[in-house]
């Protein structure tokens, strides 16, 4: 604002070439990347919705999108302050609004070279399957699908979404959509033990109808985070899933308590931090600290 302001003025002529240079440095500024073997995995504020983006060292996957007015009004916005103008990967864990509402302007705009979702026949555009078993390597860091096959009867959309865990030295992050308890009974019997993760992206952002004690058990996450929006309707983080974490010695994060969150997957300890320290006042959440009972 400073630089802006000295060359407006009359007499600022002689100092017009240093605040331009200021200025360009400014509008090139690009956020530190995560090093080579590493991965950041952001956990976005949208609402009552999930959006979970993963960094490495040259590559970016967006995780859902939130609805359609949480992509434009927040997720984008973010995204590029981060400095992500381009994902290489966008996955739509399966078709509900709150999962993949923004699926149309995040095309748009940041341009997938690949898009992944569990139900290809919900879009008007080219989508691969979430094929399980799939998987690839980024920067050294894993990447794998591990969704079961669904019965062609079901009637719910919830047990097509795709699961994706992401492996970095020996932490993981597991991300489930709204997969329900028969669906992650599916998981328990298909990988067993392989399905721990320090991380667990809580399935349907914490609805009883969801986190099956034995699964929970298995992935015996160190942080269980719920995605939900403030007072939401549903109920979500439900008391009962709050209980078994509680039981199992589970941190919950909660964006609608504590606003998007941030991990790094590395050989270093882990620790989540907040994505924004700073807030004025009326954003502020009620509580910052992790939910116990």
């Amino acid at each position: 604002m400073l630089s802006v302001l000295i060359m407006l003025l009359p007499r600022g002529w002689h100092l017009r070439p240093l605040c331009l240079l200021i200025l360009l440095l400014m509008l090139s500024y690009r956020p530190p990347r995560p090093a080579q073997g590493e991965a950041l995995v952001r956990v976005w504020d949208v609402g009552q919705g999930l959006a979970v983006s993963i960094s490495t060292a040259g590559h970016e996957l967006l995780f859902d999108t939130g609805t359609a007015y949480a992509a434009q009004s927040v997720l984008l916005p973010n995204l590029r302050a981060a400095g992500i103008r381009q994902l290489d990967t966008l996955v739509l864990s399966h078709n509900d609004a709150d999962h993949d509402g923004g699926a149309v302007l995040i095309k748009k705009q940041l341009q997938p070279k690949k898009i992944i979702a569990g139900q290809i026949s919900a879009y008007q555009f080219p989508v691969h399957p979430c094929t399980t078993g799939a998987n690839w390597q980024w920067d050294n860091v894993w990447f794998e699908f591990l969704n079961q096959p669904v019965a062609t009867n079901k009637k719910g959309k919830n047990d097509y979404s795709c699961v994706l865990r992401v492996v970095s030295a020996d932490k993981a992050v597991l991300i489930t959509g709204d997969l329900g308890k028969k669906g992650e009974q599916a998981l328990l019997k298909a990988y067993g033990e392989k399905l721990f993760s320090q991380i667990l992206v809580l399935g349907h952002h914490g609805s009883r109808y969801s986190s099956d004690a034995a699964f929970i058990q298995t992935v015996a996450p160190q942080y269980a985070v719920a995605s939900a929006g403030f007072a939401n309707p549903y109920g979500h983080p439900h008391i009962q899933v709050q209980a078994l974490l509680a039981q199992e010695n589970i941190s919950l994060l909660r964006t609608d308590r504590m606003g998007g969150i941030q991990l790094i997957l590395s050989e270093r300890n882990l620790s989540w931090q907040p994505l924004q320290v700073y807030k004025p006042y009326w954003q502020r959440k009620p509580m910052k600290q992790t939910s116990r009972l």
